[in-house]
Order: C-alpha cells, then structure tokens, then sequence
C-alpha cells in the first residue's frame, strides 16, 4: 500500500471529508524518529489493505531562522 504525501491545503481538506477514516503521520526527513518510525508506519499499514483507511504523510519542512 503506498503512501501518499499531502501537498496542499485543498488536498488535505478534500481527504479529511470523504468519509473514511485517516491517519496521517507528520514526518521529516532531517527527524531521526521520523526517519526511523516511517518503515514502520508503512509496514504495519499493509494490514489494513482493502479497508475504509487512508494513510497520508504531511511532509514538515524546517527553516532555521
């Protein structure tokens, strides 16, 4: 099952209200955890293939101000 990044607001509005139930999973590639939890996250979605879940990433970006 891949998983789809959110890419704009109206993407996101649009997910959120179709019904199904969704997990998103906030996610940096500069983030140790996130790095290391991602595997993860994708792996344990494969159990629910063919369900109402719609699995997303919100890619986080970081500026250094």
């Amino acid at each position: 099952m891949p998983v789809a990044a959110i890419n704009s607001y109206e993407e996101f509005a649009q997910i959120i209200s179709s019904g199904k139930s969704v997990v998103i999973n906030f996610w940096a590639t500069w983030s140790g955890p996130c790095r290391t939890m991602s595997p993860i996250f994708e792996r344990e979605l494969f159990s629910w293939t063919g369900s109402e879940l719609v699995p997303m990433i919100l890619p986080v970006t970081y500026t250094a101000t």
